[in-house]
C-alpha cells in the first residue's frame, strides 16, 4: 500500500541545514480535484516489470496533514503541491527559545536556499552532483528541498524580532566580500589570488541569488544589522 512521507525518508541522518531537515518530519500535500489538500504518499507500479515507485495522493485526510494545515495556503487550484517542514519548524521554535533566554540579549543568522513564500513542488536528489528522479533507488540519493523563511519566522512567534531574509549577493556585498578580498589578493601569489576570486564569485554571483539570509535578534527594537540596509 502507499506509505507517507512523514518520517519515512530519514536515510541521510548528517543533515546539517534547513533544506536536508524537511524530509525529518516532512508532510507534503498536493490539491486534488475534490477541493482538499491530500497528503502525497508514495506508492509503486502495479505491473509485471521492475517495482518502480511514484506519488499518489491519499484518499482521505491523514492524520499527518491535519498536522500542517495551519501552514497550508488557504487558496490553491487541482495540481498544486506544499511543502511543510514540521521537524525543521521545531527546530527553529527551539532555537528562538535558546536565543531568547541569553540574559544579556542575542543574535543569529540563518543562510540557507530558500525564498520568503516557498510555492511548488522544490524536493529534489543529488547523486554524484547530478540531480536525480527523487524515487530512483532509495537511500543513494541526497535529498533536499528550499527552505520556507515565512514559515521559519512565523515559528519564531515574537520571541525574536527578524530581518530580512535577504539575498546571499546583497549581504555579502553590504558586509565588504569585495574590500576583503581586494586587502587579500594585494599579497598573495597569483594561484592565491585568482581562488580568492573565484571563490568570490561562487559566493556572490552562482550562489548570490538562491541563497538568503535572515538575521534574529533578540533586542527589543533592535537597529537593522549590517547587511540588511533596504531589506
Amino acid at each position: 500500500p502507499p506509505f507517507s512521507l512523514f518520517g519515512v525518508l530519514l536515510w541521510d541522518s548528517s543533515a546539517h541545514n534547513l533544506g536536508k531537515l524537511i524530509f525529518f518530519l516532512n508532510v507534503d500535500v498536493g490539491f486534488c480535484a475534490c477541493c482538499s489538500w491530500r497528503e502525497r504518499l508514495i506508492d509503486y507500479q502495479d505491473d509485471t516489470g521492475p517495482v518502480k515507485l511514484r506519488f499518489a495522493l491519499a484518499p482521505e485526510q491523514t492524520g499527518a496533514q491535519k498536522a500542517v494545515t495551519p501552514w497550508l495556503p488557504e487558496t490553491a487550484q487541482e495540481g498544486d503541491v506544499a511543502e511543510v517542514s514540521l521537524e525543521s519548524l521545531r527546530h527553529c521554535k527551539v532555537m528562538a527559545d535558546k536565543l531568547k533566554a541569553c540574559p544579556s540579549g542575542s543574535a543569529g543568522l540563518i543562510i540557507d536556499y530558500g525564498a520568503l513564500n516557498v510555492t511548488g513542488d522544490t524536493f529534489r536528489a543529488f547523486r554524484s552532483h547530478k540531480q536525480v528522479d527523487v524515487l530512483d533507488q532509495p537511500g543513494t540519493a541526497d535529498l533536499t528541498a528550499d527552505v520556507n523563511f515565512g514559515h521559519v519566522i512565523k515559528s519564531m512567534g515574537k520571541k525574536v524580532q527578524t530581518f530580512g531574509p535577504v539575498t546571499q549577493r546583497q549581504f555579502l556585498l553590504q558586509m565588504g566580500i569585495q574590500e576583503r578580498a581586494e586587502v587579500l589578493c594585494r599579497n598573495a601569489s597569483p594561484a592565491v589570488s585568482n581562488q580568492i576570486k573565484a571563490d568570490v564569485h561562487r559566493l556572490v554571483q552562482a550562489m548570490g541569488e538562491q541563497y538568503k539570509v535572515l538575521a534574529l535578534s533578540t533586542a527589543a527594537g533592535s537597529a537593522v544589522p549590517p547587511g540588511f540596509a533596504g531589506e
